[in-house]
């Protein structure tokens, strides 16, 4: 039957995604642009916002923060719903724009004060963000709480508690939370975390390293640049796992 191809754009955001899996960010945000380009087209500009919010999460979680942040203003849309401020505001909580965060997380919890998702889920990953941002990672293990019955589906709390654990020397804690999102990959695929499915493995190899468990992490490591064996080389969190593997040596 041939491969039939999709002219929406959400069909560019699953191919960012993807792309953003293996590590090939420059590739993912044009895709991201093109279809942000394509929703604006169609007079969609909360379709538009979209893409370009998660590119700034990307850019984000990756260690591109001057980047992420001029991207995460541009997104960021007045009387947006949650699912389209979340990605955004994470964006701009995790490269420590606390004051911008929580005004924008403050104002969408008055515009939506019954909101499911939001209020267990997204508004306590931010918080949580914002914690470790200020080197609090018993705080944000515990703004984390609400957001447990709901990780299988939306897995920041996971990886977030797993960070804060490292920051606490915490290694055991921490590989249990890591690996949760590596046993399960495949289960959901939340677009906002495509990155951190791939991080994941370096979280559990900076994990084991807290636990004295060399071969553990470096086996970890392995995965992970197998996993990104063809990404973008001037990518800081890739640069940054190189290096640490190498130390192990």
């Amino acid at each position: 039957t041939g491969v039939q191809t999709c002219a929406l754009p959400i069909c560019l955001v699953f191919q960012a995604i993807n792309a953003d899996f293996f590590g090939l960010r420059h590739n993912a945000k044009e895709l991201y642009r093109r279809s942000s380009e394509m929703a604006r087209r169609q007079g969609l500009p909360g379709a538009a916002a979209q893409p370009l919010a998660q590119d700034a999460l990307s850019d984000a979680l990756l260690g591109n923060c001057e980047v992420a942040r001029t991207e995460a203003r541009a997104a960021i849309l007045p009387d947006q719903v949650p699912d389209g401020v979340f990605p955004g505001v994470l964006a701009l909580a995790y490269c420590g724009e606390a004051a911008q965060a929580q005004k924008i997380a403050d104002e969408t919890s008055k515009r939506f004060p019954l909101a499911t998702i939001w209020n267990a889920v997204y508004l306590p990953t931010i918080r949580a963000a914002l914690d470790s941002k200020r080197n609090q990672p018993t705080q944000a293990i515990e703004a984390l709480q609400s957001a447990t019955p709901y990780e299988r589906r939306y897995p920041w709390g996971i990886y977030l508690r797993g960070l804060a654990y490292v920051a606490l020397h915490k290694g055991e804690q921490a590989s249990t939370e890591f690996q949760k999102i590596v046993d399960h990959k495949g289960a959901t695929w939340d677009a906002a975390a495509a990155p951190i499915y791939s991080l994941s493995y370096i979280g559990l190899a900076r994990a084991a390293v807290l636990s004295g468990d060399t071969p553990r992490s470096k086996k970890a490591y392995q995965d992970f640049l197998s996993l990104w064996k063809d990404a973008d080389p001037d990518l800081p969190i890739l640069i940054a796992a190189r290096k640490e593997y190498a130390a192990l040596h």
